[in-house]
């Protein structure tokens, strides 16, 4: 694996992207895992202000969510539009307003 021969988990692409976040967008679950493991910065913004939290919750990611609260990423977190989670998980989808399983209010909390 790249990161076993010193790839720099904290480099960035011309839009301030991290690895983890392009893990997440291309919805590399597996990869963004062993990218948190690693220890990477968890609370970091790409340059439209969205964290790893952001995009797992418009992805509907929450397993990977989860670990990101684990690891001290802040559920409030805003991006530069003022969105948050809860936002960002609405408009990807990923809420059920009429309260199903996939409520984002019960994946944060348990």
């Amino acid at each position: 694996m790249l990161i076993e021969h010193g790839a720099d988990v904290t480099a960035r692409d011309n839009h301030g992207d991290t690895p983890l976040h392009l893990a997440l967008r291309g919805g590399g679950v597996d990869v963004a895992r062993i990218l948190i493991e690693r220890g990477v910065d968890v609370t970091a913004q790409e340059g439209e202000g969205r964290t790893p939290l952001h995009r797992t919750s418009f992805m509907g990611q929450v397993d990977v969510a989860r670990m990101l609260i684990e690891r001290g990423m802040d559920v409030s977190a805003q991006n530069n539009r003022g969105e948050t989670l809860l936002h960002l998980a609405l408009r990807g989808g990923k809420v059920d307003l009429e309260g199903s399983k996939r409520n984002l209010g019960s994946w944060i909390i348990s």
